[in-house]
């Protein structure tokens, strides 16, 4: 059975090192649709790396632009890893500051594995980021028992909406455990607006209602209830007291 990796480890691992930047459109300017990942296909780089990404490389590990496998192109990016020890996220990523807020982004991907073990995880994820550089959203791909071993390119996706407070969003591909992973076509899309938060409604107003009149009716009652017994009282001790003298 497959052990639980901690994802708190991750976030923290994940969110070393970021730049920062301003988002360059007005909120309306953004289509639904635009892709906000640079050479998402990673089709265009020089040497071992692709455009417009970046990586760090830990001692048992390998990260590269592939020029021989691709899910569709003519290039992907993969990342090896033997170090059983080194639990940590291994990562490639990009950087993006000119993103929408309050809408749905959209990431979705190919991965494809090989001998992947140790409680390994192949994943690509959204971190969104506030001026802090405090992580203020976060969504990844699913984590499953899929991922294990080896399989063919497998298309996987998630969804963030980035607040107001944020500056930048991240996006990751990444492996845990050992093994051999490629990644391709990764989509940043911009969505629909995002659903807001669902507002209590508001009480109706209570309904106007005619001052009654004083209720004199119920009142004249009581009290004419009151003096019959107070007279029938007084003559009652009268009837009494005469039939006691006749005695």
């Amino acid at each position: 059975m497959r052990k639980s990796f901690s994802l708190v480890m991750i976030l923290i691992i994940l969110c070393s090192g970021s730049l920062r930047g301003n988002r360059v459109l007005l909120q309306d300017d953004w289509k639904e649709g635009t892709n906000l990942l640079e050479n998402s296909g990673f089709e265009d780089g020089s040497g071992n790396m692709p455009s417009h990404w970046s990586c760090f490389t830990p001692s048992g590990a390998e990260l590269s632009w592939d020029k021989s496998v691709s899910h569709q192109g003519q290039a992907c990016i993969y990342i090896i890893n033997v170090d059983q020890y080194n639990q940590n996220p291994i990562t490639w990523r990009q950087h993006i500051s000119a993103f929408p807020v309050k809408r749905e982004l959209m990431l979705t991907g190919y991965i494809k594995t090989q001998d992947i073990c140790n409680n390994g995880i192949a994943a690509i994820c959204i971190q969104v980021m506030d001026a802090h550089d405090e992580l203020i959203g976060f969504a990844t791909t699913p984590q499953t028992d899929e991922f294990e071993g080896t399989c063919d390119w497998t298309e996987v996706n998630t969804v963030v909406v980035a607040s107001e407070e944020a500056v930048e969003v991240q996006v990751l591909a990444f492996l845990v455990g050992t093994g051999h992973v490629w990644f391709d076509d990764i989509q940043l899309v911009v969505g629909k607006e995002a659903e807001s938060e669902s507002e209590e409604p508001e009480s109706e107003p209570a309904e106007s209602k005619e001052p009654k009149e004083p209720e004199t009716v119920e009142l004249e009652d009581e009290a004419s209830t009151c003096v019959l017994l107070v007279l029938i009282g007084f003559l009652m001790s009268l009837y009494i007291r005469k039939s006691i003298q006749h005695k």
